[in-house]
């Protein structure tokens, strides 16, 4: 009886050593680098992230409270929700930064890699402007490179654009900002082909973005993925 005893106390003191730990995590000051690359992955963020998408999974490793879902909740636009819940995480431990990361994972993997990618340039002493030297350097398309950049995108573009995503269209859509749930009823809806699903994410899109669904921004949001080039090469003006 006093064996069982002490057995039930000393997992009591397991379970308890291991909150602690957890809320110590949670608890203590972000390092340096992770806020740094917060800071730096902060536009890509706030032009991408759908909290909806991260809210629970953050919720459920008690990195969030649940006052502070209801002031990130508060905010009205997604720019905002987004650029509030950083704020918030950079206040949290180091364990804030690897949650955001498991957490855009599933849904919206290209903010995971962009984050990932953040965090080793800062532990490397890589500043900011050679991030963005390297980023021009890989993506190398300016708006002046677009034919007709900001005229709105047409049934036939979106055609083509769809006959060359193959199965990566679901990531083209959480980049285009549409939700899961509505991404899994495109694929409901186009139960036959590829390019009927990719067809028809494209056109909720199109609907959703109204006068700001252009080329420009297709092709922006298409190079973000990434996708093969040839899914938009033909919006650019013929380099010689």
């Amino acid at each position: 009886m006093h064996r069982t005893t002490n057995n039930r106390t000393q997992k009591r003191s397991c379970k308890l050593d291991e909150h602690a730990d957890s809320l110590w995590n949670i608890m203590a000051p972000m390092s340096k680098d992770h806020r740094e690359a917060l800071k730096r992955a902060l536009k890509e963020l706030c032009e991408d992230l759908q909290y909806d998408e991260v809210r629970v999974h953050l919720l459920s490793k008690d990195i969030l409270t649940e006052s502070d879902d209801q002031v990130i909740q508060s905010k009205v636009t997604t720019v905002d929700k987004a650029s509030e819940l950083v704020a918030i995480l950079r206040t949290k431990g180091d364990s804030a930064f690897d949650a955001l990361v498991e957490a855009v994972q599933e849904n919206q993997d290209f903010l995971a890699e962009s984050l990932k990618k953040h965090e080793e340039n800062v532990r490397n002493n890589v500043p900011p402007e050679a991030e963005d030297e390297a980023e021009e350097g890989v993506e190398g398309i300016r708006p002046e490179q677009i034919v007709n950049p900001d005229d709105p995108i047409t049934d036939k573009d979106l055609n083509e654009i769809a006959s060359r995503l193959g199965h990566g269209w679901r990531k083209v859509g959480i980049c285009l900002g549409l939700k899961k749930h509505q991404i899994d009823a495109c694929e409901a809806d186009n139960p036959h082909t590829q390019h009927d699903k990719a067809f028809g994410m494209l056109n909720k899109w199109k609907r959703k973005a109204k006068k700001e669904a252009t080329r420009g921004a297709i092709v922006t949001a298409l190079m973000k993925v990434p996708v093969d080039p040839e899914a938009y090469d033909f919006l650019l003006i013929a380099q010689h």
